[in-house]
């Protein structure tokens, strides 16, 4: 046999045992089209995948360190509010019965929102743990109908901040007519201080800057910022927490995901006067 054939030869039966090795091995037909390339078109849209999972993670992120909740994504944990013996009593756990860790967020492992149904109060409790899952805060409220939005960041879970209602006393009386009207004037007043809302573009679905001039006074640091805005809309179906953009700022960025109106409470801390609460009302196109 000459060297041409024999190497030829050879080359057919390595072909085919590569062929059949590859055959036992995956259980796949290589020269069926496209299976020769299975492995490398698997790997790409595994890391497709992997790129869209990071980059939801990473918007999911975002959103949790400015706390904005839009309800669209499903929740992993439950939160059940019940009042009794003038106490909030808040428990939550996830879908299997378990309690997930809670992350501290701006120094508190557990925000309480409470505002009155037509959303005139507004209250910014932090809850204290008092066993694993179960959160208390002592209240002295009015009687009547509320909506109650915890804020918490649990571990490995994904978390939504959803509405609660809640009724405080014996007589619970109406919900209360809502009646928000935008303001035309963004200059609040309280108690001797005086704070100026500037805002860019009012538009859905995109960012807003929120700059805030308290008029010469600087405030003291608050939960680990300058401040805090809470927003929550006519519908009462989102909330929004949102901090500074930094540390020594008062300026602030939020999304608003629809047109409507909303209510805005920008709260600082004065030296003289603790905590204050400024309410803005705007409407978002």
């Amino acid at each position: 046999m000459s060297n041409k054939k024999w190497w030829l030869l050879s080359g057919v039966i390595y072909l085919i045992l590569v062929i059949g090795g590859y055959s036992l091995v995956t259980g796949a037909n290589p020269l069926e089209s496209g299976n020769m390339h299975s492995d490398h078109s698997e790997e790409s849209h595994e890391t497709f995948e992997d790129h869209n999972e990071n980059a939801s993670m990473d918007h999911h992120e975002h959103q949790h360190d400015s706390h904005s909740h839009f309800g669209e994504s499903q929740s992993q944990v439950e939160i059940h509010i019940h009042q009794a013996n003038q106490k909030l009593i808040i428990h939550f756990e996830d879908e299997e019965g378990d309690v997930p860790e809670l992350i501290e967020t701006h120094e508190k492992l557990m925000h309480l929102i409470l505002v009155s149904g037509d959303l005139e109060e507004f209250h910014h409790f932090h809850p204290e743990e008092v066993e694993s899952g179960t959160f208390e805060k002592e209240t002295d409220l009015p009687d009547g109908h509320y909506y109650a939005f915890v804020d918490i960041h649990p571990v490995g879970k994904s978390y939504v901040v959803e509405p609660q209602e809640v009724m405080i006393g014996e007589h619970h009386g109406e919900s209360g007519e809502m009646n928000l009207q935008p303001d035309s004037d963004l200059v609040k007043s309280k108690s001797g201080k005086e704070v100026e809302l500037v805002t860019t573009d009012l538009n859905a679905g995109e960012s807003v800057e929120l700059a805030f001039d308290l008029k010469g006074e600087t405030p003291e640091p608050y939960l680990g910022a300058l401040g805090h805005v809470v927003i929550i809309d006519e519908r009462v179906d989102h909330f929004i927490h949102v901090h500074p953009k930094s540390d020594d700022s008062t300026e602030f960025e939020a999304y608003f995901p629809h047109e409507g109106v909303y209510k805005l409470w920008a709260e600082f801390k004065y030296n003289d006067e603790g905590v204050m609460a400024f309410p803005f009302v705007l409407e978002v196109e």
